[in-house]
């Protein structure tokens, strides 16, 4: 008996919370995105989008930064680069997800991330979300464990 409890616990333990607060508009793709990291244990939370005019707020908070989710749908190499500049100006934390592109393997679009992730000195922290709801880290400058 002593065993399955030890079991749920464990259990209890690899799953994080996703928190939506009100006011808070939340994409679909945006909340895959967010159950590959509450799947591991981390808590996400989606806040309420800022109501000043012209100002962009990040999509999510997990780790305790801010981080702006980013899953397109365009199958060019070198739309990458473009993607991750705008996501910037919204948090220097960003999270790639592949799970809307068709015609690009998860290995191409990594191979894309790692190439222009060192070039940009705002962004901090570079994450990317594959297919098979992996988290790989390709930037990292602020401590947190995946």
């Amino acid at each position: 008996m002593s065993l399955n409890a030890s079991i749920m616990i464990s259990m209890k333990r690899l799953e994080g919370n996703i928190v939506i607060q009100s006011g808070a508009n939340v994409w679909p793709h945006e909340l895959r995105t967010a159950e590959a990291f509450a799947i591991r244990g981390h808590d996400v939370l989606f806040p309420k989008k800022s109501n000043d005019d012209y100002r962009n707020s990040p999509d999510a908070n997990i780790f305790g930064l801010v981080w702006e989710i980013k899953s397109p749908r365009s199958p060019k190499p070198d739309k990458v680069l473009k993607i991750v500049r705008e996501a910037i100006h919204q948090s220097p934390n960003v999270i790639y997800d592949s799970q809307r592109i068709k015609n690009l393997t998860d290995t191409q679009i990594e191979h894309e991330l790692r190439k222009i992730s060192p070039a940009l000195r705002a962004l901090k922290n570079l994450l990317f979300v594959n297919r098979k709801r992996n988290i790989i880290v390709v930037k990292q400058t602020d401590r947190f464990d995946i």
